[in-house]
């Protein structure tokens, strides 16, 4: 194979790893229905969940709002298959963990104003 071919090859590669980039969607269930790149944070979300208040200060584009809805879909689905489909958790960290076996959801959630 020319040396040519294989820098195509790897161009070609690399053009579909970036297409698979999220750019503008910060829905976690969107994310991982799109096949989009996704960096598993699950083990955090699990000890956020379960322990005092938090205030996640980031800059921009640094994730909040996708480890946000990562949480709402924890406290809304679990790790249970629902729908007709398995839970958009199964094979990450938290569900593969133990942390959560044999419940379907870890918390509750209490909002005051």
């Amino acid at each position: 194979m020319s040396v040519l071919t294989q820098n195509n090859r790897n161009m070609s590669e690399i053009s579909g790893l970036l297409n698979k980039l999220p750019t503008a969607n910060q829905s976690f269930a969107d994310l991982r229905k799109s096949g989009a790149v996704y960096v598993d944070k699950t083990d955090y979300v699990y000890a956020l969940a379960s322990s005092k208040p938090w205030v996640l200060t980031r800059p921009r584009r640094f994730g909040k709002s996708t480890l946000l809805s990562t949480i709402a879909e924890l406290f809304r689905h679990g790790v249970k298959p629902y729908d007709g489909h398995d839970s958009y958790l199964k094979g990450l960290l938290l569900s593969s963990a133990g942390l959560m076996k044999g419940s379907t959801k870890c918390c509750s959630l209490i909002l005051r104003s």
